[in-house]
């Protein structure tokens, strides 16, 4: 039997983001079916209800190719400001929420065995988890039509969410058997590992670290063959989001992620069996609260993150708290207890996914600029303060020099290897 689901009091208590999402799905003329006998929507009713709230308009910016930083917005795009990004403590303004080509939900589903995405929750519909217990979770779009036109000194990049004469289908817009997705579906967070030792887009834990494109493949795929790591057009889908709604190349003027977030103070005061470590006071605003830390019982300057030594006593510990007394700051760690010596290196450590949940649009957990902390765009979080890896795209030294392969889909990716159908680019 199908039925239509509607947010529950609970989860519109989760914040002002779920509330905010929980209005979008509501707002919707044609609201998703759930279908108890499959355990999740229709796919028809999901792509409905994307279809609903299409408006076929064409989103454009240009850029200068040269220096200049600033672009110009163009088309429909032209009657829109940058958002202002939000933080927990003070509200932004985003005005391409529930826009056409800009819309977004988080949802959880999956994507089947030839590559077609399911969604058995949305964001407002008393189902929906980020901790797992319901499966991934995913932001889910419009499939985007886009182009690129480039100039002598200009580049103009459009994008809409209908067809459109002049555009074509985003690149990851068909399964394997080349039919259009009617939806898209994209890991709201960065590499984890559940419960159940899989790969998984889930909040509240620990980023996938020490990592590389040979195993990212080898793990990813125990949950299916249509699964991967990153892929350029994830990241692609980011930056022509960005580009259109902040008409800026210079990103880091908007969200800094964790560029500077470096600090390795040594402990000023020992601790036994406690689950805090007190370094300078002077280093206080180093540490925000819900960042993580690694502890190691190295006690040489700088020492290198990847070393066992660098976090033996405790690895990737959330900040739970932190206080000042003196000449120390005390750092309070959401781990069991550790003794720490004086002189043992603390070092700041990539945050843990979630770190942005219930904001109402992009923005970051206090200061997007800070240089300290993730952000997220269009729903998605990024800027943990770790390397990801780029799957689809592999460095090959013929002899005379680097060569960048492109692989044409994930799914030909092997460890090891650069697929034969890889396209040199660079």
């Amino acid at each position: 039997m199908a039925k239509t689901h509607i947010a529950s009091d609970e989860t519109l208590k989760e914040g002002l983001g779920d509330i905010a999402m929980s209005i979008q799905l509501l707002a919707n003329n044609k609201r998703p079916v759930f279908d108890d006998d499959s355990d999740r929507y229709t796919d028809a009713s999901v792509a409905a209800m994307i279809e609903s709230g299409c408006d076929g308009l064409t989103y454009g910016v240009e850029f200068s190719t040269g220096k200049t930083v600033e672009g110009t917005k163009l088309g429909e795009n032209a009657k829109y400001d940058a958002p202002t990004p939000y933080t927990f403590a003070k509200a932004g303004n985003d005005p391409y929420l529930g826009i056409g080509p800009f819309r977004y939900w988080e949802v959880n589903g999956f994507y089947d065995a030839v590559g077609k995405p399911h969604v058995t929750a949305i964001n407002g519909d008393g189902r929906f988890a980020r901790d797992g217990s319901n499966g991934d979770v995913w932001i889910m779009t419009p499939t985007l039509y886009m182009r690129e036109v480039e100039g002598e000194s200009t580049i103009q990049r459009w994008v809409s969410d209908s067809p459109t004469t002049g555009y074509t289908l985003e690149p990851d817009g068909l399964t394997d058997r080349k039919h259009k997705r009617q939806f898209i579906l994209r890991a709201k967070y960065p590499l984890v590992i559940d419960d159940a030792g899989n790969a998984a887009s889930i909040s509240k834990r620990p980023v996938k670290r020490f990592i590389s494109r040979d195993s990212v493949i080898t793990l990813t795929r125990k949950k299916g063959a249509q699964y991967s790591g990153k892929s350029r057009y994830d990241h692609m889908y980011v930056l022509w989001m960005f580009d259109l709604k902040y008409a800026t190349k210079n990103s880091q003027s908007v969200f800094a992620g964790c560029t500077g977030h470096t600090e390795q103070p040594a402990i000023t005061v020992a601790g036994e069996n406690v689950n805090t470590v007190t370094v300078a006071a002077s280093s206080v605003s180093a540490w925000p609260v819900g960042s993580s830390v690694m502890v190691g019982s190295v006690k040489t300057a700088n020492p290198d993150r990847g070393s066992s030594n660098a976090r033996d006593i405790v690895d990737a510990a959330r900040i739970v708290s932190k206080s000042v007394s003196g000449d120390n700051c005390v750092l309070t760690l959401d781990c069991e207890p550790i003794t720490t010596e004086v002189g043992m290196i603390v070092s700041t450590c990539p945050w843990h996914t979630g770190a942005c949940d219930g904001l109402a649009g992009d923005g970051s957990p206090t200061d997007p600029k800070s240089g300290r902390e993730p952000f997220t765009i269009q729903g998605i979080e990024l800027g943990h303060g770790m390397y990801e890896i780029v799957e689809d795209v592999a460095y090959k030294n013929d002899g005379s020099g680097w060569k960048v392969y492109a692989s044409k889909s994930t799914a030909d990716d092997k460890p090891g290897i650069i697929p034969a159908n890889a396209v040199v680019v660079g």
